[in-house]
């Protein structure tokens, strides 16, 4: 004699209950990694960031010296 169909219906519902417990896990895993990502790419541009800030303030110099430069130059030719 076969399984009864309360039989079978339950056995599905526990593997049905199984696969919801490992995805509800690997969704837990996946949201941590992404946690992760975040924070990494937060870190990384702040990086950025201040390396621009850091390279306009260079350029702002450089942009100061030849304007003394053209300036000292254009004075001594007078």
């Amino acid at each position: 004699m076969g399984k009864s169909a309360t039989m079978r219906l339950d056995e599905d519902v526990l593997r049905l209950r199984r696969h919801i417990d490992f995805l509800e896990e690997e969704n837990r895993d996946l949201r941590r990694c992404f946690a992760f990502l975040a924070q990494d790419f937060e870190q990384a541009r702040a990086k950025v960031t201040n390396a621009l800030r850091n390279l306009q303030g260079l350029l702002d110099r450089v942009k100061a010296m030849e304007t003394r430069m053209r300036e000292d130059s254009s004075m001594s030719m007078r």
